[in-house]
């Protein structure tokens, strides 16, 4: 008898995985079933169950059956690869990292497990870690193609562009039509300055999924990049046609739009909210295009009609938080900001936005206690740094001294004269003649901190261009001698850091014209931050209302007791100034035809 019912059971479990094979999991639903009333003991079944139960859109069985066969084999490989993949999907990441890490600890060369837990690592920006399990995936299995793509992606977050191009390149030879491997080959020549490599890679991935938004806009970003602005603007367009509710696409059109004086900047947000009316999301971002062009009254309607609709949206309490702060509605951005903590007290920009309404109404030590326990959690953040010197200057409390000692953390100095120049005029001139041909837009940048002038958009280092090249290891020698000189301090944020070994983070140039200036920022990417002038104007030198010069110590955001800068230096061509990204900084409008030129530069430690 028995014999006879394993018999049976055997065939059942051929048709089972003929069902599978064939993804027929309806009639694999229905044998599951009998295989199950047969053998309740069996993890394998109870595994497969919850395979078909994923596969009919039935997530809820799905992890049901799931935790029966676990709880019947906690070792169970498939079925705990199978959590994994539920976790991953559910936006767990770190469950999903910790359930791939049971797996290799049962099997430490488990491929998938390898590969997905690199995959992870790279969604968690743990970039090295991700190496690790990926080059050991590698190991195991040479020229798999998505080993190598997945290698590629890591060295592309450490911007290791080269080793990223390679694998992508070793991915190509795999499988020359691979679209993934396209676009990041495409991402990588774009990160270089290579425009006409990216969006000849851009072009063979979209031959090959027509129509793919990723690879659009990729495309239509380096169709800005090099001043073809109908073409990027008709892509865009076309995404938009096809998905009106991709922000993605709103922003970035509009950004492009904007920064050239195109006379359909926001038209495309309007065009949208007709045939979706009611979408916050959509709101929200139009709101965000109108604060940032200056539109701060029509903002603030969009963003208060949006909350009578969708009370809770955190996201429109924040930035109405920020809105009435700038019309000097003070007690308004304090309720909008504690308004955002009652639904998600716990977010690190909700305590960060209190933090600044407290901040402007003069609340220094509520404000402090706040961005303190936040520097626990985050040490180096540059934003928490430079709002707590906001505080401590409040309280007149010594530390501000300690953390903003302009006299020893400002270092200036004129660069080297570089090989192959007479003189540093003559390579300034030069350089800035360079400079104008990557100066593409003709307004400032939507989201940054300059007004009337423009800012290129990619890493300046990155572009192959000979004399910025040159530029690049003349700001390097002077960053190191700066390093060098500056004191010693084990526990301070920024003493405690410098190893006087650097890598850059990002570069830049700005050119400004008549009447404009810095809004007063810091730099949220860097740990010191430098500024190389290439070229200023005669009528800010010796200025005596100091036109154009660079001012230290004033907060960027409106406050009820104003606090003004604490220093002030004067911009000359060939001089470079250093400073802590956390420090306060703006510059001062000038009045001249002649533009002001400079090349900034944000690094960090290694």
């Amino acid at each position: 008898m028995s014999l006879q019912i394993n018999a049976n059971v055997q065939n059942l479990k051929q048709k089972l995985f003929y069902f599978l094979n064939n993804k027929d999991f309806i009639n694999a639903e229905k044998l599951i079933k009998k295989l199950l009333i047969i053998d309740k003991s069996d993890a394998t079944l109870w595994h497969l169950k919850s395979v078909i139960h994923h596969n009919l859109g039935d997530i809820e069985q799905c992890r049901v059956a799931l935790k029966k066969s676990l709880k019947l084999d906690p070792k169970l490989i498939p079925a705990l690869q199978n959590q994994a993949k539920l976790l991953k999907q559910d936006g767990n990441v770190k469950q999903a990292i910790t359930a791939h890490n049971k797996i290799l600890s049962i099997d430490k060369n488990n491929l998938d497990s390898l590969y997905n837990l690199g995959v992870l690592f790279n969604r968690n920006r743990q970039s090295n870690d991700a190496l690790s399990v990926l080059n050991k995936a590698n190991q195991l299995k040479q020229n798999d193609l998505k080993i190598s793509i997945a290698i590629g992606q890591t060295y592309l977050h450490l911007n290791l562009l080269l080793k990223a191009q390679h694998f992508f390149e070793q991915a190509l030879k795999i499988q020359p039509n691979s679209t993934p491997a396209l676009n990041n080959l495409g991402l990588v020549f774009k990160k270089k300055c290579l425009y006409k490599e990216a969006i000849a890679c851009f072009i063979k991935a979209l031959s090959l999924t027509p129509g793919n938004s990723d690879i659009t806009k990729n495309l239509a970003s380096c169709y800005t990049l090099i001043g073809d602005i109908e073409k990027s603007k008709c892509l865009y367009q076309q995404l938009l046609d096809k998905a009106p509710l991709d922000i993605d696409a709103h922003n970035w059109l509009n950004k492009m739009l904007w920064e050239h004086a195109d006379t359909d900047f926001l038209k495309s947000y309007q065009l949208a909210m007709k045939s979706n009316s009611g979408n916050s999301e959509l709101e929200y971002s139009y709101a965000l295009k109108l604060k940032q062009s200056e539109n701060i009254e029509l903002a603030e309607d969009v963003l208060k009609n949006l909350l009578q609709r969708d009370k809770k949206h955190l996201n429109s309490l924040l930035e109405l938080s920020s809105i009435t702060n700038e019309q000097s509605k003070f007690d308004q951005s304090v309720s909008f900001a504690k308004e955002a903590d009652k639904i998600k007290s716990n977010a690190f920009e909700v305590k960060l936005a209190l933090g600044k309404s407290l901040l402007s109404v003069g609340e220094y030590n509520k404000a402090l206690s706040m961005l303190n326990k936040l520097l626990k959690q985050q040490p180096n953040h540059q934003g928490l740094l430079a709002y707590k010197t906001v505080a401590l200057r409040g309280l007149n409390d010594a530390e501000y001294d300690y953390l903003c000692d302009y006299e020893k953390f400002i270092l200036s100095a004129h660069i080297d004269l570089p090989a192959g120049f007479h003189n540093l005029s003559e390579f300034n001139h030069s350089l800035a003649a360079q400079l104008r041909t990557i100066h593409l837009a003709k307004s400032h940048p939507l989201d940054q901190s300059l007004i009337s002038g423009s800012q290129t958009s990619e890493n300046l280092f990155d572009y192959h261009l000979p004399i910025i090249k040159t530029l690049f290891l003349s700001l390097k020698e002077q960053t190191s001698e700066f390093l060098s000189k500056l004191p010693k301090d084990s526990i301070h944020p920024l003493l405690a850091r410098n190893t006087q070994r650097f890598v850059e983070s990002d570069s830049w140039s700005v050119l400004l014209n008549n009447s404009g200036y810095h809004k007063n920022h810091y730099h949220s990417a860097g740990w010191m931050s430098s500024c190389y002038y290439v070229q200023v104007p005669k009528t800010i030198i010796a200025n005596s209302e100091q036109q154009g010069w660079i001012n230290f110590g004033e907060p960027g955001f409106n406050m009820a007791e104003k606090l003004s800068s604490e220093i002030s230096i004067e911009p000359q061509a060939g001089l470079m100034v250093q400073f802590p990204s956390y420090f306060w900084h703006g510059t001062t409008p000038f009045n001249s035809d002649e533009q002001r030129i400079t090349t900034p530069y944000d690094i960090v430690p290694i």
